[in-house]
């Protein structure tokens, strides 16, 4: 009998399934591989230091072509902020979120503000930059990423009171987010009330602690009328399953040529942000040329092999066009788009 209960016990321990362990990334671009529940107790100092925050230390920094490179501050609610600023709602707006560990003026923001305001283009645009740091400077990713629907909820706000204060055109606003950052113009997507985004590009969207299954609590592909996905470094610091309407895979998304070894995947996950700036860039002469996949199975098996025309990566025209997997292949080093099929 003993032994009988002895085997019960040991079949129902194998029977639980063992926690799923996610490549927790650290400061020091090292990996843990923890559990949520591991994860969480690590965070647990930085969640309690965040009550102590206000929603209004979300910053807002706009650049035009009239400011360049000296940032207005626009303030939510702050009505005279926005119009002592440059902001023309005739114009088109970009509005760019970094992602964990990320600060509003870090590199990847600038380049990205630079490639939509200093192209030689006719097209003027408003260009925000969000500024999160107040939750994304934190020295862990778990507590981050526990904040990034607070941070998309007060930029849906944002946005619709610059629709009902100035006339923000939703038709013409985009978003961009980068990592942790593509979560958060995911959430912004999610509760705006004033009207639809147009279009977000989320720039290799974090995996770590998302959950594919959950569009909720994820950048997902009805968060605006058109999401695209730029997908570098799938399975590690990045989605590998597509969650974008369109979702585009430079050199199959893992792995980026140019990156070395690229251990901790950083150099891959920030060329998502690099391959989007020199599209955006280059306008017409975007060179980033895919083929489209049949499936998703089908890009991991390298079997993508069907020509499309009109298709770009970050292109503004796949809005209403683009939908389903993309394979292209790039240059190790700028520029960095090859052409058709990386011909």
């Amino acid at each position: 009998m003993k032994v009988f209960i002895a085997l019960c016990v040991i079949g129902l321990a194998l029977a639980v399934p063992l926690e799923k362990k996610w490549p927790i990334p650290r400061q020091d671009g090292s990996v843990s591989w923890l559990t949520e529940n591991e994860a969480r107790l690590e965070a647990l100092p930085e969640l309690m230091a965040f009550n102590t925050k206000k929603l209004d230390s979300i910053k807002y920094f706009l650049y035009t072509p009239y400011n360049l490179d000296t940032a207005q501050e626009i303030i939510e609610g702050d009505l005279e902020s926005l119009k002592k600023s440059n902001f023309n709602a005739k114009h088109p707006t970009r509005i760019s979120v970094h992602g964990w560990g990320g600060k509003w003026d870090n590199s990847q923001n600038m380049l990205i503000k630079n490639s939509y305001l200093k192209n030689g283009r006719n097209e003027v645009y408003n260009v925000i930059i969000v500024d999160w740091s107040v939750y994304s400077d934190s020295s862990n990713y778990y507590a981050s990423k526990s904040k990034c629907s607070v941070a998309g909820a007060a930029l849906g706000k944002l946005i619709d009171w610059m629709h009902s204060e100035v006339g923000l055109s939703f038709a013409s606003l985009d978003l961009i987010g980068h990592s942790l950052g593509a979560h958060v113009v995911g959430f912004a997507g999610k509760t705006v009330t004033q009207g639809k985004i147009h279009t977000i590009y989320g720039l290799d969207p974090a995996m770590p602690l998302f959950s594919y299954d959950n569009p909720k609590t994820r950048l997902a592909s009805t968060d605006a009328n058109y999401v695209e996905t730029i997908q570098t470094n799938g399975g590690l610091k990045g989605f590998y399953s597509p969650i974008g309407k369109a979702s585009f895979y430079p050199n199959g998304g893992k792995h980026q040529p140019g990156c070395g070894t690229d251990v901790d995947g950083a150099c891959a996950h920030a060329r998502s942000v690099t391959y989007f700036a020199e599209a955006v860039k280059m306008g017409l002469k975007n060179d980033f040329l895919p083929d489209k996949c049949g499936s998703f199975d089908l890009l991991k098996e390298n079997k993508c092999d069907i020509h499309v025309y009109g298709i770009r990566m970050a292109d503004p025209y796949n809005y209403g066009r683009a939908d389903g997997v993309y394979y292209l292949k790039t240059n190790s080093k700028a520029p960095y788009g090859m052409g058709v099929s990386g011909e």
